[in-house]
């Protein structure tokens, strides 16, 4: 598991990482409204609360932590343009979920995917599923929704592999407990989400690779939100970026543990991001924050970065 930040880092953080209260003491100071990454521990009622997260950063080229003074702010990626090559699909509305299709006969036509294969494919409703072209760039419209499955790439896994770009404005979320992509572009638009957050009380959130070191992910862009919050007693789940250029946050990351009523606060999620050749920059928020604790029990610690 990589957990290195690099090789230069270009990033506009404002750092709190730090335990949290129990109820006999005074309150956690609140995130400030700017530019955060919080790995704070969750409050405890009659328990103690849980531990702060650490923060860990290796770069070949500058780092710089200031006791005082103003950040550089103004780093602005250009607006893209898509590049969604020779088969592109779109998901123009409403919630579209996966079909694996094994047999080679299937006259389905439309979005599928195929057993122990990354890629999506646009049946043609031939009869012939052989012929059928994968998908090279993919865009989830504001409003739609599209539920990957676990078709057996990665076990526990909706594996989604493009040749060019995925644009999310809509929501991408898997029936499988964790989520894989790879694209050449991933941009997360500003109400666009990407989520493996728990649904069920006291479970987990699943984990989120967004590339994974095959060179086939070179930009990560991030204007919305990219979550995997527990519920409950849950634990956040480990989500993990990997590009060859460029990883920029405007957004918002959130690992955190869930808070419970009953029992302790879930532990926060760990989040990595390693970028190969080039930068990382965020002005967003990212959070890995420790659950609260229900009624005599404690914080859940926090998740590391």
């Amino acid at each position: 598991m990589k957990t290195i930040w690099g090789p230069i880092i270009a990033a506009c953080i404002l750092l709190l990482a730090a335990c949290g209260k129990d109820h006999n003491n005074a309150p956690a100071v609140p995130p400030p409204a700017a530019v955060t990454l919080l790995a704070t521990g969750g409050t405890g009622s009659a328990g103690a609360g849980g531990l702060g997260g650490y923060v860990y950063v290796d770069s070949y080229g500058y780092v710089k932590v200031l006791k005082s003074g103003t950040v550089d702010a103004s780093f602005v990626i250009s607006a893209i343009t898509p590049s969604l090559g020779t088969n592109p699909y779109v998901i123009s509305g409403g919630t579209t979920t996966l079909e694996v299709v094994s047999d080679t006969t299937s006259t389905i036509s439309g979005l599928y995917m195929k057993p122990s294969d990354q890629y999506l494919y646009l049946g043609d409703g031939d009869g012939d599923t052989t012929n059928d072209q994968a998908v090279t760039g993919l865009t989830v419209n504001a409003g739609a929704t599209l539920v990957l499955v676990d078709q057996g790439y990665w076990g526990g896994y909706g594996t989604v592999w493009l040749a060019n770009d995925l644009v999310v404005n809509g929501t991408i979320t898997s029936t499988a407990p964790s989520i894989y992509l790879e694209a050449n572009v991933i941009d997360v638009e500003s109400g666009g989400n990407i989520t493996t957050s728990a649904t069920a009380d006291g479970s987990p959130g699943g984990d989120i690779y967004l590339g994974n070191g095959n060179n086939v992910t070179k930009t990560i862009i991030n204007r919305g939100t990219i979550e995997a919050k527990g519920l409950g007693t849950g634990s956040g789940g480990y989500t993990y970026f990997e590009a060859d250029d460029l990883v920029a946050n405007y957004g918002t990351i959130d690992t955190s543990g869930g808070k419970s009523d009953t029992g302790s606060g879930g532990s926060g999620g760990e989040f990595d991001v390693y970028v190969d050749y080039g930068n990382f920059y965020s002005s967003g928020t990212v959070r890995t924050n420790g659950g609260e604790g229900g009624n005599g029990y404690s914080g859940g610690g926090a998740g590391t970065v």
